[in-house]
């Protein structure tokens, strides 16, 4: 499905990035506060979907279980 404008720059709260990606809260405010997952703080952290989607792309193939050490999924 070819996403329209509305839906790239949908704004996702952290509860809603936590249930995409299936993980705790504490795991999502972690990847956002390193900086590893973009968001903005409007009242309270956002994620964009477009950002959530640059993301999965990016650390595909990737284990993030220590954010200070990223490795390759073996």
């Amino acid at each position: 499905k070819i996403m329209n404008n509305i839906e790239q720059d949908e704004l996702l709260t952290v509860k809603e990035v936590s249930k995409l990606l299936k993980c705790g809260l504490p795991r999502v405010r972690a990847l956002t506060d390193t900086g590893i997952l973009p968001h903005i703080v409007l009242g309270s952290k956002k994620i964009r979907r477009v950002s959530l989607n640059e993301f999965l792309a990016k650390y595909d193939n990737k284990d993030l279980s220590d954010l200070n050490n990223i490795k390759e999924v073996r």
